[in-house]
């Protein structure tokens, strides 16, 4: 556990590569998916209310990504200029 104010060193092997961007896109993908169908089931066939709204997980995920992007973009960015 580090400090607030502890300066921590990152290594190139702690950032995130183009690889582990697509896999967690792939993972996020398939994850939302499975929980909209869900949703969409539950109160399709069982009657039931979910108490997340159709879409919900979608937009979870596109804020997520976001971040990610914004991410990948700050260590390309720092991989740049060391």
């Amino acid at each position: 556990m580090h400090d607030n104010n502890e300066i921590v060193e990152v290594s190139n092997r702690d950032l995130l590569n183009g690889h582990d961007v697509h896999m967690i896109t792939d993972a996020l993908d398939m994850y939302v998916t499975a929980l909209e169908e869900d949703i969409k089931d539950m109160e399709a066939n069982g009657g039931k209310r979910s108490i997340f709204a159709p879409g919900f997980f979608s937009g979870v995920k596109k804020d997520l990504l976001s971040k990610i992007s914004y991410l990948k973009q700050v260590e390309d960015k720092t991989d740049h200029d060391s």
